[in-house]
């Protein structure tokens, strides 16, 4: 590959929850949405680095086309290099905007001409990781060649709001978007979750990918629950649904027993500090509430973890209370034939 000469992004359910803007829609599996211009976006801005084909992800404009035309990603195959209509350099700094990465910077993302979007940008920028900005030199290939010399094609840079004619032959970033909207994932919303791969007599089993945000994890249970982590990252925060009178008891574990902690309102995310938590307890779920202890959806929680790798981990319907403590290793042994295999995502 040529470089650059010159140059001038249990039981249980899961979920991503963002803000979005009104045109910018998280369809998880690394997909973001935008209904301005019709696309769908690879959240990643530099994918061509983070999968291994290229060390820095910069590529010719005839090695970007190809790699974009021959990307397959969360199950599409018809990827392509953003779409531009002006032909003047520089052009994009008029008004309105002339191409889909000139949409995105100065109206999805709040960029402004002449502006860093690292450093001038709206809270959809979050939706995003890996937008290559830091450098003057840092540009995006379109696919549209010049009219007036094929030698050359357009290139957008996110450090400056602008696009500039470039030879084909040096080397920029590359950035695949796909026409059209894409189904949410699975797991991806509370309506969409993911289910069960397995039934178990202590309860479910679940095989799935988490990124790294806020997920939403669905237990059955009766009047409480376990999470247990066999290996992998600590949890680091927890956030309960409105069930029953909205009211919990996070108990933790002190090496001996479970502890009171504190009380858990639902719908505000609780942080266990430090480099948080291998276990926990809920409790208080009244029986009142009528959760079925046979349903994968039952009860829909929040969870964050403290780092990316794999994990294995329980998480167990509590159907009566558990004597405490004697009685817990006895317990534990017993739903240690749960299993919830958890692969962290590349954040």
């Amino acid at each position: 590959m040529k470089k650059k000469v010159f140059s001038i992004v249990v039981g249980a359910s899961l979920s991503i929850s963002t803000a979005s803007h009104a045109d910018l829609f998280d369809r998880g599996n690394g997909l973001i949405y935008d209904s301005g211009s019709n696309i769908t976006w690879m959240a990643d801005a530099n994918y061509a680095k983070t999968s291994g084909f290229d060390a820095t992800g910069q590529m010719t404009w005839s090695e970007a086309t190809v790699w974009a035309s021959n990307l397959t990603y969360a199950g599409y195959s018809d990827w392509r290099l953003p779409a531009t209509s002006i032909y003047e350099v520089l052009c994009s700094i008029c008004e309105p905007y002339y191409s889909e990465m000139d949409n995105l910077f100065k109206k999805e993302l709040g960029g402004i001409a002449g502006g860093d979007i690292a450093t001038h940008h709206n809270s959809q920028y979050g939706l995003f990781h890996n937008i290559q900005s830091s450098s003057f030199f840092a540009y995006y290939w379109t696919n549209q060649e010049l009219t007036d010399d094929k030698s050359y094609a357009e290139t957008y840079s996110f450090r400056l709001g602008l696009e500039l004619g470039w030879s084909k032959d040096d080397d920029n970033y590359a950035w695949a978007v796909r026409q059209g909207d894409v189904p949410v994932a699975s797991g991806f919303a509370p309506q969409n979750p993911i289910l069960p791969t397995a039934t178990l007599p202590s309860g479910w089993q679940f095989n799935f990918t988490i990124p790294n945000e806020l997920l939403y994890i669905d237990p059955t249970v009766a009047v409480g629950y376990d999470y247990l982590l066999d290996s992998g990252p600590n949890f680091t925060s927890v956030l309960l649904p409105s069930v029953g009178d909205g009211h919990f008891s996070l108990y933790l574990w002190n090496g001996t027993e479970w502890t009171l902690d504190s009380t858990l309102d639902s719908g505000i995310q609780h942080a266990f500090g430090g480099a948080g938590v291998d276990r926990f307890r809920i409790t208080g779920i009244e029986t009142s509430a009528g959760l079925d202890p046979n349903s994968a959806t039952a009860f829909v929680t929040g969870l964050t973890f403290a780092a990316t790798g794999q994990a294995s981990m329980h998480m167990n319907p509590i159907t009566q209370l558990v004597p405490e403590p004697e009685t817990y290793a006895m317990f534990l042994a017993g739903l240690g034939l749960l299993g919830w295999r958890i692969h962290r995502a590349r954040g």
